[in-house]
């Protein structure tokens, strides 16, 4: 991957935003009466707010994992992170392309600084007090490892301001860094992956050495970005969770970071160039559960979809006074709404309540 600019992250990463009036409503909100029970998490204010929200969940999706492979040989849980960078109320793209995985390193950086607390709840192998080798952070290939474990010194290729690195010498006190794949020529090309290793885009000698760095200590993966091309999400959804289920019997979850994930959901590649590997991803993402995920909607009716683990999926008003107002929440264990559906039906629809302290019924 090339990397020819960058700049340092936001000092505050504050975003413009107020908490919205309490979220109790009296009517139905999308066919079901809300409890006083039910969990519903408000949007974040800042980064700082982001880094909590994900630390509960991550340590509840581990919980749910555990419990999940109970049986010998169960497939790896597959959870997904996605939260904007450089504001929370931006949308991929806002930010350019190296400055984002920039961004996204800190974002790591600040949730899994603690992710020894929360990665004693995904496997019972551990003692509490063993604090190494309880994470392992993916990048997507050499380069972008080596800027998340050296920086960037100011200059030509890097712009006017170093680049600190989020995990010097690779290390943290919850785990470690690798990467995830080391592209060439021969694996880039899916006929020529084909045609001398088998498989799909990335070829049989690609899954060896994904494999070859998983330890028998790594409790937990976190893949940064893989969201360059097909063959890093492939690499990210398939072939990834392929090793770990047979390097052991202990499942261990795999958590995508901004890996863009609604590409795959919207047909956004071409399936007459991709169609192995886009019919093998489809059939991935019905496994994939949501962390935390965060979608705005831009234009004259600003909204966001906004979702915590094991809670129901919010879509809220962005007024014009900062505050948030939720229009619209599915049931417990209902799918995710498609970006399609909230755009051209749901935020249309709900858009005009005229009681700000209640929600429509659907």
């Amino acid at each position: 991957m090339s990397r020819l600019s960058s700049s340092p992250s936001s000092a505050s990463g504050k975003a413009k935003v107020v908490r919205s009036a309490p979220r109790s409503c009296s009517r139905p909100c999308s066919r079901f009466v809300p409890s006083a029970s039910l969990r519903l998490t408000p949007l974040p204010l800042d980064y700082d707010d982001v880094a909590r929200v994900v630390q509960n969940a991550i340590a509840d999706a581990c919980k749910n994992s555990t419990a999940a492979s109970s049986t010998n040989n169960a497939a790896p849980s597959v959870y997904e992170i996605e939260i904007p960078v450089g504001g929370l109320r931006n949308v991929p793209g806002d930010v350019e392309g190296n400055v984002e995985h920039n961004l996204c390193m800190g974002l790591i950086q600040r949730f899994v600084a603690t992710f020894e607390a929360s990665s004693n709840n995904c496997t019972g192998r551990r003692a509490p007090t063993d604090v190494r080798g309880k994470c392992c952070v993916l990048f997507p290939d050499k380069t972008e490892l080596k800027v998340a474990t050296s920086g960037l010194v100011a200059g030509f290729r890097q712009g006017a301001f170093d680049f600190d690195a989020p995990f010097p010498n690779g290390a943290f006190d919850g785990g470690r860094c690798t990467y995830l794949r080391d592209p060439s020529v021969f694996t880039e090309v899916p006929q020529v992956a084909k045609f001398l290793f088998g498989g799909g885009a990335s070829g049989t000698k690609q899954e060896e050495t994904i494999a070859a760095r998983i330890r028998d200590d790594d409790a937990a993966f976190i893949v940064a970005y893989p969201s360059v091309n097909i063959s890093d999400l492939t690499a990210a959804l398939v072939e990834l969770p392929d090793a770990i289920q047979e390097s052991s019997s202990a499942s261990r979850p795999v958590i995508t970071v901004n890996a863009e994930l609604d590409r795959i959901r919207s047909g956004y590649y071409p399936a007459i160039w991709t169609k192995f590997e886009m019919d093998e991803l489809r059939e991935r993402m019905k496994r994939v559960d949501a962390i935390a995920y965060l979608h705005n909607f831009k234009g004259s009716k600003p909204a966001a979809l906004w979702r915590v683990f094991d809670e129901p999926w919010q879509l809220l008003r962005y007024n014009p006074d900062g505050s948030t107002t939720l229009i619209w929440m599915s049931e417990p264990n209902e799918p995710m709404p498609s970006l399609q559906r909230c755009a051209l039906e749901l935020i249309p629809k709900f858009w005009a309540s005229p009681d700000r302290t209640r929600v429509p019924k659907d």
